[in-house]
């Protein structure tokens, strides 16, 4: 072979040639196959970026289903926990596997997967924050199996508060919930005179009103115990009833018995007491002991009785009755009065003489001529009135007097004139003896 040295001129310039060509045609065919590579990965970030926007269409529709059709700033009335819980999982898959790519060509697909992406994990942490919510504002509430505090766009403000439930408790919630607040957005309301907000604050509202007024009620009836835990009897009638009212209203059926039972010691040692007063002053004043309707008590005594005597002007019993006569001699009624002559004949009978004065018309001829039977106006003297006499003056001393006789029981008895009802004074009844 040829040394360098030894080669023509024409065959160094060929072989100079034929290298060059060599070199040029692989640098073209690595530029081409470079270009060739770009392409499919642009194409290949194309169609990621696309099924990754289907998928998320998808989830957000899945979200969606979560809210209420009609009004979404609510939940739907059963939010499905496994599909919330999967959709999360697809986020968390999405957000692992996508790549940002520096593809020029893909930049503006690629942020649009963001945003979506983005907006969708934004929804679902929406709808668990409102979920949160519900569970901690039910626990402030007693449900039983059929009942819920809130369930789509409907809440209930009648149910009790949970039992033993504190201000403290309610503020624990309130404070947890305003700070989840501040890190989502929740669909606004259809409705601007109803919405989830205010139904949750509503709700929030109906329970420190219910735990103020338990405590409230805890603090009175307390005081209405003295150190001993004994109820005071001193408590007036009214407070009583505004306090039975109150405790009649509460909702929580425990707090509503435990109150009960202690207002009923109150009123049973005001009742008591009462009722020892009414008997005392019964027994000074020889009265009976009624209890009227709204359960108190008063003393009535013979002379709170209305008297059903009728007196005239004179100030005596009118016994003038009004007979009239009849037809073929009547018979008028005896009565002393201030006239003559009863009659003026025609077969009636005559009354007793009276002590002049006047003439009774009666009957003429066997009419009754003078209508009524006293045509003289006289009135009739009632008969006297005694009353019984009592050994003692007053009660004490009747007793006194029974004890003194050798009685180990004893019972004072008023005695009161039947015709004026006057408490004349007291005698006894021995109802025991010693043995």
């Amino acid at each position: 072979m040829k040394k360098w040295n030894e080669w023509t001129k024409k065959q160094k310039m060929t072989l100079g040639i034929v290298v060059a060509c060599v070199v040029v045609g692989g640098a073209v065919g690595t530029n081409v196959y470079a270009k060739n590579q770009h392409q499919q990965a642009v194409t290949q970030a194309l169609e990621t970026i696309k099924k990754e926007k289907l998928t998320l269409e998808q989830l957000q529709k899945a979200v969606d289903e979560l809210r209420d059709k009609e009004n979404p700033n609510f939940l739907a009335k059963e939010v499905d926990l496994k599909a919330l819980d999967s959709i999360q999982k697809q986020i968390d898959q999405l957000k692992a596997e996508h790549k940002n790519d520096s593809l020029s060509e893909v930049a503006k697909e690629n942020k649009e997967v963001v945003t979506i992406l983005d907006e969708v994990e934004s929804n679902v942490k929406a709808v668990n924050y409102q979920l949160m919510t519900q569970n901690k504002v039910t626990q402030l509430f007693t449900v039983n199996d059929k009942e819920q505090v809130i369930a789509g766009t409907d809440f209930n403000l009648e149910l009790p508060t949970a039992d033993d439930l504190t201000l403290a408790d309610i503020e624990a919630v309130v404070t947890a919930t305003k700070n989840e607040a501040k890190l989502v957005t929740i669909p606004k309301s259809t409705d601007e005179k109803k919405s989830w907000e205010l139904a949750i604050e509503s709700l929030i509202k109906e329970a420190e009103k219910q735990v103020t007024e338990i405590n409230d009620l805890i603090e009175v009836i307390s005081k209405w115990f003295d150190k001993e835990n004994k109820p005071v009897d001193t408590v007036k009638r009214d407070d009583l009833k505004a306090i039975e009212k109150r405790i009649n209203n509460l909702k929580n059926q425990k707090v509503k018995e435990g109150l009960s039972v202690k207002w009923k010691q109150v009123n049973e040692a005001v009742v008591k007491k009462e009722k020892a007063e009414a008997d005392k002053k019964a027994k000074e004043t020889g009265g009976k002991v009624e209890q009227k309707a709204d359960g108190t008590f008063e003393v009535t005594t013979p002379q709170d009785k209305p008297q059903n005597v009728a007196s005239n002007d004179a100030g005596t019993t009118n016994q003038d009755t009004g007979y009239q006569g009849n037809q073929g001699g009547g018979y008028n009624p005896p009565a002393t009065n201030n006239g003559g002559n009863n009659n003026s004949g025609g077969g009636s009978v005559t009354p007793p003489t009276n002590n002049g004065g006047g003439q009774n018309p009666g009957n003429n001829g066997g009419n009754n001529n003078g209508g009524n039977n006293n045509g003289g106006g006289g009135n009739v003297t009632p008969p006297a009135h005694t009353c019984p006499t009592a050994p003692y003056a007053t009660a004490a001393e009747a007793e006194a007097a029974g004890f003194a006789a050798g009685a180990k029981e004893v019972v004072a008895n008023a005695v009161i004139c039947d015709f004026d009802g006057k408490l004349v004074g007291w005698t006894y009844t021995i109802t025991a003896y010693w043995d």
